[in-house]
């Protein structure tokens, strides 16, 4: 049985057919609400970087009442265009420290990008918004 958990949270998934998730996911729902002890949380790797970074799936409800917001940041992380130096590089693209607790609107502060960052490109080749 843990074998197949393993398996179901670190597989590859093709990025084009999210139905690869489908196990995890049913498994995880399983977790959160159908088991006699049920988890606030998951810790899991995530498969697309090869288990370089982790993911952490919180459960709305635990989310609302113990966590409270102190900033949200977005990024694009690409692959270091410097051949020189193998890596990743991160590029924070917003980041907001304060939102509206009726609506739930986030207020973004909008980052300024140089132009002649090598983020623009991807931003420009995948049609990001970043507004």
């Amino acid at each position: 049985m843990y074998r197949f958990i393993i398996k179901a949270f670190t597989r590859k998934v093709d990025p084009n057919n999210r139905q690869g998730y489908l196990f995890s996911a049913l498994l995880a729902d399983q977790i959160f609400t159908h088991t006699k002890n049920p988890v606030d949380a998951i810790y899991y790797p995530s498969v697309p970087n090869n288990s370089s970074a982790m993911n952490i799936a919180v459960k709305p409800d635990v989310v609302d009442q113990m966590f409270t917001m102190i900033e949200a940041s977005e990024s694009v992380m690409m692959k270091n265009p410097e051949p020189s130096v193998p890596g990743w590089v991160l590029f924070n693209t917003g980041k907001c420290k304060t939102y509206n607790q009726e609506t739930l609107k986030l207020n973004w502060e909008t980052q300024i990008i140089p132009e002649d960052n090598p983020v623009n490109k991807i931003i420009k080749e995948y049609k990001i918004d970043i507004t």
